[in-house]
């Protein structure tokens, strides 16, 4: 995933924690994502929180660079 501010990619979930998740992606491997309040995240249609995500869940994740140069998500969306 480009650290570029504003990017999106498809990926899936490899790992989670309580404040980020680990995504797989085609073209950068693993990359690590945080999770704020402000995330939105969608499954089905329905806002959920982190805890519903699973390990395996293909997602479309839109992120942005922190001012520290960290990966915060802005949107996540579980495919169906």
């Amino acid at each position: 995933m480009n650290r570029d501010s504003g990017r999106s990619c498809n990926a899936v979930i490899a790992s989670k924690s309580d404040a980020s998740i680990t995504v797989t992606t085609e073209h950068d491997g693993d990359v690590t994502v945080g999770v704020t309040a402000e995330t939105v995240i969608r499954k089905g249609g329905d806002e959920v929180t982190l805890a519903d995500l699973e390990v395996g869940d293909e997602v479309e994740v839109k992120a942005e660079s922190d001012a520290g140069g960290a990966l915060v998500a802005l949107a996540i969306h579980v495919e169906s």
